[in-house]
C-alpha cells in the first residue's frame, strides 16, 4: 500500500477528511480537504440533531387531542343550534354530548401540552411494527406504584427498583429534559423509547 493511500485513508479515519473527499482523492480526483483552521464536526453530532427533530415533532402530539375535541366540539354545538332553532328537541339534547366530549378532550389536550409523553417505537427483524405515543401522568403513576407496585409480577422481587422509581418519578416530574433508550439487538430488532 503506498504511502499517499495510508494517509488518505488515516485522515479519513481521524475525521480530518470526510468519508466522500476520501472517495474522490483515492479514485483520482482533485478534491480539496476542509481547512486546517475549521475542526470537523463531531461524528455524533448527525445523529444527535436528528433526534432532536423527532423529539422536537413528538412534543407536538398534544395538539391531535386538541383538534379532535375542536371538531367534536363544534358538532355538538351545531346540533345544539339546528335543534334550538328548528324546535328539534331531541337533537338539542343529543348534542350536549358531544359537546360535552369535546370539551374533556380539549381539556385532557391542554393537560397533554405540559405533560410528559411516551413515545414507544418497536421494529421487528420480521418488519412488524409497533408505534405508541401518550402522555403520562406522573403523579398518578407515582400514586399507582406507591400502592400497587408490590403486586406487579416480577417487580415485587426487586425490592431495590422499587425503592427507586418514587425518587425517579419525582425527578422527571421537576425537570422536562428529554430522554432518549434506543436499543438496537443483533438480530435485527430495534427498541426506541423516547419521553418528552
Amino acid at each position: 500500500m503506498s504511502e499517499d493511500l495510508r494517509d488518505i485513508l488515516r485522515k479519513v479515519e481521524q475525521g480530518e477528511l470526510s468519508v466522500q473527499e476520501g472517495a474522490a482523492l483515492l479514485g483520482g480526483s482533485k478534491a480539496t480537504p476542509p481547512p486546517p483552521d475549521e475542526p470537523p464536526p463531531p461524528a455524533g453530532q448527525a445523529i444527535e440533531d436528528d433526534l432532536e427533530e423527532r423529539l422536537a415533532f413528538w412534543k407536538r402530539w398534544w395538539m391531535i387531542p386538541l383538534w379532535a375535541g375542536m371538531g367534536v366540539f363544534a358538532i355538538g354545538a351545531a346540533l345544539i343550534a339546528l335543534g334550538d332553532l328548528y324546535q328539534w328537541k331531541f337533537w338539542f339534547v343529543c348534542g350536549f354530548f358531544p359537546l360535552l366530549f369535546g370539551l374533556a378532550a380539549m381539556l385532557v389536550a391542554w393537560w397533554s401540552q405540559r405533560a410528559h409523553w411516551v413515545h414507544l417505537r418497536i421494529r421487528e427483524h420480521s418488519g412488524h411494527r409497533v408505534s405508541l405515543s401518550f402522555p403520562l401522568p406522573l403523579r398518578l403513576t407515582r400514586w399507582a406504584f406507591q400502592l400497587f407496585g408490590h403486586r406487579i409480577p416480577g417487580l415485587s422481587e426487586q425490592q431495590a427498583v422499587l425503592e427507586n422509581i418514587d425518587p425517579l418519578l419525582k425527578e422527571m416530574d421537576k425537570n422536562h429534559d428529554p430522554i432518549a433508550v434506543e436499543v438496537n439487538e443483533p438480530d435485527g430488532d430495534e427498541v426506541r423509547v423516547y419521553i418528552t
